[in-house]
């Protein structure tokens, strides 16, 4: 139940840019996880194909967005104002919020 547990807690993604989606999977190797990723799988369908792919249209945008943070020469003002769009993104009214914040986290882009 998301209102009584975090999913975030118990869902990581992993990105396939073979096939351009993203999946959501268990958050290491607890059986709590692996059941959790499960009922989301066969209850909500939250790993059917379309949402594979349109995970993969947020990310990309999000990746390309990092990417040219990371990458950029930018005046620090210009690089804040970057990043404040980019934390933006994961907020939680925006599509795919989770999945934003766990990748802007895992680039050091977002507090853990």
């Amino acid at each position: 139940d998301p209102y009584l547990v975090d999913p975030e807690k118990l869902f990581a993604w992993r990105v396939d840019p073979a096939t351009e989606e993203v999946w959501i999977v268990a958050r290491g190797a607890s059986a709590r996880a692996k059941r959790a990723v499960k009922a989301a799988e066969s209850v909500l369908g939250l790993n059917l194909t379309e949402l594979l792919r349109l995970r993969w249209n947020h990310y990309d945008e999000l990746e390309t967005l990092a990417l040219t943070l990371q990458e950029g020469n930018f005046t620090d003002a210009k690089k804040r104002q970057i990043l404040e769009k980019l934390q933006r993104h994961a907020g939680s009214d925006r599509p795919f919020a989770a999945m934003k914040r766990f990748y802007l986290k895992s680039w050091g882009l977002l507090p853990s």
